[in-house]
């Protein structure tokens, strides 16, 4: 993989997310092969294999970076002491991720999620006493 990705780069490699989740919302994720995405995404195999170790590797990404933009807004909300702006961050994070959030909310496909995000979400606090004043 290269170092500093390209446009062409994340480009390919939001088609093959976006080819996945086409098929994540209607098929067992163990029923999704690589040609799958593949043939949907428009790229060869080879490609594939490039950005993802596997299937599982692809639902991943997806979750992780559903993850990371959740912790990363709570941490700004905890950092400015407001409320309001954490809302607003959560309901931003449903606008943009609402059909990712719905599917992985109720999912059976051995997804975690929900584990994963909790986990996460609980050192949020942790970061509060680590860069607030005396007053927390």
């Amino acid at each position: 993989m290269q170092p500093f990705p390209s446009r062409v780069s994340d480009r390919t490699h939001h088609n093959f997310l976006e080819a996945f989740w086409q098929l994540y919302v209607c098929k067992s994720i163990d029923k999704i092969r690589v040609q799958d995405i593949c043939d949907i995404a428009g790229y060869h195999r080879n490609s594939f294999y490039r950005y993802f170790k596997d299937i599982y590797d692809v639902r991943e990404q997806i979750e992780d970076g559903i993850i990371h933009q959740i912790v990363q807004q709570t941490d700004q909300g905890i950092l400015c002491g407001s409320k309001e702006t954490i809302l607003n961050s959560y309901l931003t994070i449903w606008e943009q991720h609402s059909e990712y959030l719905r599917v992985f909310a109720v999912d059976s496909n051995g997804s975690h999620f929900q584990e994963k995000l909790c986990t996460a979400l609980k050192q949020a606090p942790r970061k509060m006493f680590q860069h607030s004043s005396s007053d927390a």
